[in-house]
């Protein structure tokens, strides 16, 4: 079976569900795989048709690869007499991903420019206290 799609990422992270149809067969089965450093962690396979795209929930957890691809089967029909070219095109819409782990930090000022803020502020703070003693 031929890859027809994958989405990898650097780390991993959770999805969730998919919108999914077929483009021109009805009774077209999608396998969605997902893998983490390669080792298959989930599959599922779906049956689709081309009168709309369904929801799908998946809850694959923790993978940083999903692999798609579709399968013809005894069961599938070809309603827009596509013929033997293997129409066996398919869509995902409303795709739902999610980072795992910690949020990234948010943008904060460097320790250097902190220390330098903060030494201004005592030496502006020294400068006029020893303005009032001096009167």
């Amino acid at each position: 079976m031929p890859i027809v799609g994958t989405i990898t990422a650097a780390s991993p992270f959770d999805f969730g569900s998919a919108d999914i149809g077929s483009g021109w067969y009805d009774n077209l089965n999608v396998t969605v795989e997902g893998r983490l450093g390669g080792a298959l962690e989930f599959s599922q396979t779906i049956t689709v048709s081309t009168t709309g795209a369904q929801l799908f929930g998946f809850d694959f957890t923790g993978i940083d690869e999903l692999d798609f691809f579709s399968t013809v089967t005894t069961a599938t029909t070809d309603p827009f007499g596509c013929g033997p070219s293997d129409c066996s095109q398919f869509t995902f819409d409303n795709i739902d991903f999610s980072a795992v782990g910690p949020p990234p930090p948010m943008n904060a000022p460097e320790p250097s420019a902190a220390l330098v803020l903060l030494s201004s502020l005592g030496l502006f703070i020294l400068a006029l206290h020893r303005g009032r003693t001096r009167s």
